[in-house]
């Protein structure tokens, strides 16, 4: 059948409705060299009673056809194939539309859908934990273990992952100590203000982060459409409105650096441009939070040091803004090439000290 594929009887594991559902929400756009060892490393896990949404982003190479060769493997695979291509962030909120429909017959989602979806299920399964795994990345084969034991031992809304790197396809893999939040030393459960108090840089990497499905459901959280760098605001939100979170340092997941990547290659007009819109984006995400933190009735919202720990990540976010901006702009020849000061101009009161030098002469960065 074209929309709901039910062919012949397979051997893979059956959903299990006696142990909690995983979630696996996985992009899929011009990644055949990949998607192999991405999709294997996955139906290997020790773990069985998961999910995998494929949703194939208009890939013009045989990354389609993959997914339909797996699709049609494995009853746990839900393939959704998008008519256009519309970045990672719109994938990943198709996908989360998916599991937020948790015992929805498929046809009655397939309904409401342009895209069409291929699976053998009759029903969309209910999902306990949502989790993202990027097509040219792949995890430990004891991975999904590891979570539903931290998920059990701990009362959380997000558990948040080490992982390795991997700089060469066919290299055995780096350990690289890579940590969202850097200065966290403990393995324990967390509370938001406590993560984000004296924490250097951006929260990021939306594959390093699991989440309770009624948690995500209860605050609708979505991935901005049409900017790079979505996972900012994103893993940000998630963790302002979490009741807790654990940090792990087991890395379990191992993160591919593709020479291919949309960010590692050549920055030219269009790409500068929307990197730019980008950083407005986020910038404006951020200094949002800022204001709203100004006008909060401390008593109903947070304590005196709470809110000053919030405004003090919030400010330091804004400036982390301006940096990636101005880095952008320096390298790049300052103002021009569809980029004016004037859209700079808004957020002046918000950069501090050399920032404002930098609005001014952008190119003095690269020098400094």
């Amino acid at each position: 059948m074209g929309r709901n594929a039910r062919g012949k009887q397979h051997t893979q594991p059956m959903l299990e409705n006696t142990q909690p559902c995983i979630g696996i929400v996985v992009p899929v756009h011009n990644v055949e060299s990949y998607l192999t060892r991405c999709l294997d490393s996955i139906i290997a896990q020790s773990y069985e009673n998961f999910v995998i949404v494929l949703v194939n982003d208009a890939s013009t190479d045989s990354s389609r056809d993959i997914c339909l060769a797996y699709h049609s493997k494995d009853k746990r695979i839900i393939f959704v194939d998008a008519l256009f291509n519309a970045g990672q962030a719109s994938v990943r909120n198709k996908a989360l539309d998916i599991l937020e429909r948790g015992g929805a017959l498929v046809e009655e989602v397939q309904a409401t859908l342009q895209d069409v979806i291929y699976t053998q299920l009759l029903h969309i399964p209910v999902i306990d934990y949502i989790m993202f795994v990027d097509s040219d990345d792949y995890i430990s084969p004891n991975a999904l273990e590891i979570i539903i034991t931290d998920f059990k031992k701990n009362d959380v809304d997000i558990c948040v992952y080490n992982n390795h790197y991997v700089t060469q396809e066919f290299v055995e893999a780096t350990i690289h100590d890579y940590r969202i939040f850097s200065h966290i030393r403990e393995s324990r459960a967390y509370i938001p203000t406590e993560l984000m108090q004296n924490l250097r840089g951006f929260i990021t990497s939306a594959w390093a982060f699991v989440y309770r499905a009624p948690f995500l459901c209860k605050h609708h959280l979505r991935f901005i459409e049409g900017i790079f760098y979505e996972d900012v605001p994103f893993c940000t939100q998630s963790i302002l409105v979490a009741q807790n979170v654990y940090v792990s340092f087991v890395p379990w997941y191992y993160y591919f650096l593709s020479p291919t990547s949309t960010m590692r290659g050549v920055m030219d007009t269009q790409k500068r441009r929307k990197a730019f819109e980008s950083w407005i984006r986020i910038l404006q995400f951020f200094i949002m939070y800022l204001e709203e933190s100004k006008k909060q009735d401390v008593k109903h919202n947070h304590n005196t040091q709470d809110l000053a720990i919030l405004q003090k990540f919030y400010a330091r976010n804004i400036t982390w803004c301006f940096k990636r901006i101005f880095e952008l702009l320096s390298v790049s020849g300052g103002y021009g090439n569809g980029i004016s000061k004037q859209e700079l101009k808004p957020y002046v009161r918000y950069m501090r000290g050399k920032y404002h030098l930098y609005y001014h002469i952008p190119t003095l960065r690269k020098f400094l």
